[in-house]
């Protein structure tokens, strides 16, 4: 698992937006999506939450993550590195390209 934590961690906090530790001895990253909160979709919903990144990532990057807020840890998403280094790779490329989606120039905006 040391692998794929490490690379799993380079990929993400390499993602404009995305901030990560490392994990002590889980199979999963907590990641703040705090850099993501304000801005707007391709289709003009403002991500407010924690829950709404993760439901954006799900619907456009096809990448399922539990939001923080039921761990009380808004806002932080949770990663599982507990597969292949391929899906890993694969789960990455497609969170960036969601990402590099969104609308900057609304950040600061959310209420």
């Amino acid at each position: 698992l040391g692998d794929r934590r490490a690379r799993m961690l380079a990929r993400l906090s390499a993602i404009d937006g995305l901030e990560c530790a490392a994990p002590e001895g889980a199979f999963y990253i907590f990641a703040s999506v705090r850099g993501l909160i304000g801005r707007s979709t391709p289709q003009a919903k403002v991500l407010r939450t924690d829950t709404d990144v993760a439901e954006y990532l799900r619907e456009t990057a096809g990448v399922v993550t539990i939001d923080g807020t039921s761990y009380g840890l808004s806002p932080f998403l949770r990663f599982s590195f507990a597969t292949s280094m391929d899906e890993i790779e694969k789960g990455c490329d497609a969170i960036a390209s969601s990402i590099a989606l969104l609308d900057r120039e609304s950040v600061g905006e959310a209420a």
